[in-house]
């Protein structure tokens, strides 16, 4: 849970993706073309990343 807050706290537009997802690689590629500066966090590649998955879940992000 530490991890996924101090994630999110540090930038304005964090995207929580999986390297496979093609609606995650989606919505990372609409945001560059919109000029969105985002910062994309590969969970799939995190030793963390299932449970930085679950607590997602739990506080909404």
């Amino acid at each position: 849970m530490d991890k996924l807050m101090r994630l999110t706290s540090e930038k304005d537009v964090v995207v929580f993706s999986k390297s496979s997802c093609c609606l995650c690689y989606a919505i990372t590629i609409l945001f560059q073309e919109l000029g969105v500066t985002s910062t994309v966090h590969e969970i799939d590649q995190d030793p963390e990343g299932r449970e930085i998955e679950k607590n997602s879940h739990e506080v909404g992000v």
